[in-house]
């Protein structure tokens, strides 16, 4: 758990409370919390369920599930159709903080702006990065969003979330 705690708080997480159910932690961009759930087995539609129940209670709309098994398919139709936020990663996907890799470089979300000055200049010709690739995963970025990456020697390239 110190390992998903260290890779949140590159998110600008803090960590508020922890207790044998899940881990509460504040968001400092928004001042928002989010739940941290730990499922030692497969994630099923009762187990999701009584997560939102909790999110719900607790007036929580983001939480981060990480689990060991599998997840069954209804319990990813309740996430997809729900209007809260429930973030999955596997354990071993937790197990490594890939912001300490040699190879990672800052990848930073563009404000409106740029964002907006970059779509005008290249369009469709901007590069794409995936929604599943593990950067784009562990900090959140959304579809649509526009990453300037910071490569060695101050190269920067930017891409677009697809």
């Amino acid at each position: 758990m110190s390992k998903v705690v260290e890779i949140l708080e590159h998110r600008n997480y803090n960590l508020i409370s922890k207790n044998s159910n899940y881990t509460l932690m504040n968001d400092q961009t928004n001042n928002k919390h989010v739940l941290i759930f730990t499922c030692p087995d497969n994630i099923t539609i009762t187990l999701i369920k009584a997560y939102i129940k909790i999110m719900i209670d607790t007036n929580i709309n983001h939480s981060v599930v990480i689990y060991d098994g599998k997840i069954t398919p209804s319990a990813k139709k309740i996430i997809e159709s729900t209007e809260l936020t429930i973030e999955l990663f596997t354990n071993n996907e937790m197990s490594i903080n890939i912001f300490k890799h040699k190879y990672y470089f800052p990848h930073i979300k563009v404000d409106d702006t740029t964002k907006n000055l970059l779509l005008t200049k290249y369009g469709p010709k901007l590069p794409i990065i995936l929604r599943n690739d593990m950067v784009v995963r562990y900090l959140n970025f959304k579809k649509g969003d526009i990453i300037k990456i910071i490569r060695k020697d101050d190269y920067v390239s930017y891409r677009m979330v697809k």
